[in-house]
C-alpha cells in the first residue's frame, strides 16, 4: 500500500485547482473564449440571445461574455442562374432563353446589420433580394428590346441592367426601413438562346447585312474611280487649251510683228514678193511691166 504524504500547502492547491476546473469549464464553453478574430473582407455582428448590440471590423477583438458573434461577408460575390436559362418574352414576340451573372456585394459598417436584421447572413440576402431582383429586371429588359438587339447590343442592355438591378434592390431595401447596403457591379446576360427558326432567319439578315456592304464598298469605289477620272480628263483639257491659247498668243505676235516691220519698211514686201516669185511671167498682161507687182516694187 502506497503511502502519500501531502502537506497543507499542496491539499490547498489541489483544493483550488478542483474548484477552478468547473470555472474554465463554464468561462470557455458556456460564456465563451473572449477573444474573437474577424476574416478579412468581413464584419462581425454582435448578438446578445438574438438581439444585435452592435458590429466589429475585421481582426483580433475583445467580447463580453453571452456575446455570439457572426461574420458577414462584404467581398465581391457572383450570382448566376448556372445551367438553367430562364424563358422570357422579348419585345418582338420572340422567345428567349436568358441566362444571369451578377457581381456585388454587402456593403461594411452599419450596413451590414441592418441586412442581417431583416434578410439575415449574406447566403439568405441572396437568396431573398439578389436572385428575385435579377429574375425581375431580366424580365423587363428582354421585354423592351427586340431579340436581335438582345444579342447586338450586349454593353448597353448591360449597363441598363446593372442600373435597373440597383434600382430594384433599393426600392426593396427602402420598404424595409433600410437605406442601400448592396452594391451591384455587373449585371450579365451570357446566354442568350433562341428557337432554331430565329436562329436562321438571324443568320441570313447577317449574310443580307454583309451582302448589302460589299456593294456599297463597291459602289464607293466606282464613283471614286469615276470622280478620278473626270478629274484627270478635265486637267487634260485643260492643259490642252492652255498650249492652244499659249500657240495663238504667239502666232498673233508674230503676224503683229510682221506686220509692223512690212509698215516700217515697205521694200521688204518687194523682198518676200520676189522671193515667192517662181520665175513665170503671166500670159496676158495690161500693158504694163510682166514682172509681178511691178507698180509696187520699182
Amino acid at each position: 500500500m502506497v503511502n502519500l504524504n501531502i502537506t497543507q500547502g499542496q491539499a490547498k492547491l489541489i483544493k483550488r485547482a478542483v474548484w477552478a476546473l468547473p470555472v474554465l469549464y463554464v468561462l470557455f464553453f458556456v460564456v465563451g473564449f473572449p477573444l474573437v478574430n474577424i476574416s478579412r473582407g468581413h464584419t462581425g455582428v454582435d448578438l446578445f440571445y438574438g438581439m444585435q448590440v452592435g458590429t466589429r471590423d475585421s481582426g483580433w477583438t475583445f467580447k463580453l461574455p453571452l456575446i455570439k458573434v457572426i461574420e458577414i461577408d462584404n467581398q465581391a460575390r457572383n450570382t448566376t442562374s448556372g445551367d438553367k436559362l430562364i424563358e422570357s418574352p422579348t419585345h418582338d414576340l420572340q422567345v428567349a432563353n436568358i441566362g444571369l451573372n451578377s457581381q456585388w456585394s454587402i456593403l461594411p459598417g452599419k450596413c451590414t446589420a441592418d441586412l442581417y436584421r431583416v434578410y439575415g447572413n449574406e447566403d439568405a440576402v441572396e437568396k431573398n433580394l439578389i436572385t428575385p431582383g435579377l429574375y425581375e429586371v431580366q424580365k423587363a429588359i428582354s421585354a423592351r428590346y427586340d431579340a436581335y438587339d438582345l444579342q447586338q447590343k450586349a454593353a448597353l442592355i448591360a449597363e441598363e441592367a446593372r442600373t435597373g438591378m440597383t434600382d430594384w434592390v433599393t426600392q426593396s431595401q427602402k420598404m424595409h426601413g433600410l437605406a442601400n447596403c448592396i452594391d451591384v457591379a455587373t449585371v450579365l446576360f451570357p446566354h442568350v438562346e433562341f428557337s432554331p427558326q430565329f436562329k436562321q432567319a438571324t443568320s441570313e439578315q447577317t449574310t443580307t447585312e454583309q451582302s448589302i456592304g460589299t456593294y456599297e464598298n463597291e459602289r464607293t469605289k466606282e464613283v471614286t474611280n469615276a470622280q478620278a477620272s473626270a478629274a484627270a480628263q478635265i486637267r487634260s483639257a485643260e492643259a490642252t487649251a492652255h498650249q492652244i491659247r499659249a500657240n495663238a498668243d504667239a502666232e498673233t505676235a508674230g503676224v503683229v510683228a510682221k506686220a509692223k516691220a512690212l509698215k516700217e519698211n515697205p521694200k521688204l514686201l518687194c523682198y518676200m514678193i520676189h522671193k515667192g516669185w517662181d520665175g513665170k511671167l503671166p500670159e496676158i498682161t495690161n500693158g504694163q511691166s510682166p514682172l509681178p507687182f511691178s507698180d509696187v516694187c520699182r
